[in-house]
């Protein structure tokens, strides 16, 4: 599992199919269809390579749109701003506001450190959060 390594674009996407689909068969997918299928689903829209190492505002990014809240997430003057390591008026207040609401994605304090690399087991942490989001 490596747990303390940084999780790359695609594996991160990968595992976010898996826990949707829930269809092991993901796996024989190459990494063109992982980013495709992760576009189509509306999860991706930087251009970003696919053994890229994910931050965590990269990530913040992928499961608000996962969740289908970017429409509200991006709309930062509704938020207050928990985390002193993001600028007043960016773009991300409202996704790292929403992520940290439903203890998907927390800072450590008011810290949010959105250019730290995301380790393999943050990311399982996550996906597990994920699932149990209920936003309807």
């Amino acid at each position: 599992f490596r747990p303390l390594q940084a999780v790359t674009l695609v594996s991160f996407l990968r595992a976010l199919i898996l826990a949707q689909d829930g269809d092991i068969s993901i796996y024989k997918n190459d990494d063109a269809d992982i980013l495709d299928k992760a576009r189509d689903r509306g999860w991706l829209s930087e251009n970003l390579a696919p053994t890229a190492i994910l931050n965590r505002e990269t990530a913040g990014r992928i499961l608000i749109r996962y969740l289908n809240l970017e429409h509200i997430a991006s709309r930062s003057d509704l938020y207050i701003n928990p985390y002193q390591d993001i600028k007043k008026g960016s773009n991300f207040v409202g996704y790292a506001a929403i992520l940290k609401s439903y203890q998907v994605m927390e800072g450590k304090g008011s810290i949010f450190a959105p250019a730290a690399a995301v380790s393999r087991a943050e990311a399982a942490q996550y996906i597990y959060r994920l699932s149990k989001v209920n936003v309807y």
